[in-house]
């Protein structure tokens, strides 16, 4: 997730926009267990049921929440949740029944920011779906500046570009969100 996120206010009369979530499972059931778990007037529920399927998803659109089961035909759910990973800091979860601790530690290595094991209580679902989000949107409250300059690196965050003595230097977004913030608060 990103340590600050840069974004537009919105006027306290709006109301909230509905949240995108995709989920990734090859059971239909779970799909439709969350879709019915989450208020449809607050969310936007994307189901397909495997990894590609998932991948091509969050490449097509927008997401605030992606889950991922681990066992799904084509690209499994930790592979899945690595390619997202490598572009994005979208929240992820896996949401699987292999609960061994190396699956889970596997998992969080590979990029999630929760593991939920199957069966799970869908009042426990819900209230983790919200805690994920209340952490977005605290994180999106915060201001943070568009260009920062230390020395000979230069960071646009609008045009998410970072340069050394006006070389372009790639970064995976995690990087570029890790040296955004020790760069915005050097000292």
């Amino acid at each position: 997730m990103p340590l600050f996120h840069r974004t537009s206010q919105r006027s306290a009369d709006q109301p909230p926009p509905k949240r995108r979530i995709l989920v990734a499972d090859d059971d239909p059931s779970i799909g439709r267990l969350i879709q019915t778990a989450l208020p449809a007037n607050q969310y936007e529920t994307v189901v397909v049921a495997n990894g590609m399927e998932a991948l091509d998803a969050f490449n097509k659109g927008q997401f605030d929440l992606v889950f991922l089961d681990v066992m799904m035909p084509f690209v499994d759910g930790f592979d899945a949740c690595e390619r997202i990973r490598a572009k994005s800091d979208v929240p992820i979860v896996i949401i699987t029944a292999r609960d061994g601790t190396d699956d889970i530690v596997q998992g969080f290595r590979r990029g999630a920011d929760e593991y939920i094991t199957k069966p799970f209580k869908v009042a426990e679902f819900v209230a983790r779906v919200e805690a994920i989000l209340r952490r977005v949107d605290m994180q999106k409250a915060r201001t943070a500046p568009t260009f920062v300059q230390v020395g000979d690196l230069v960071i646009d965050a609008i045009a998410h570009k970072v340069s050394v003595r006006g070389a372009e230097v790639k970064l995976t977004p995690m990087e570029f969100e890790l040296l955004y913030f020790l760069a915005a608060n050097a000292g």
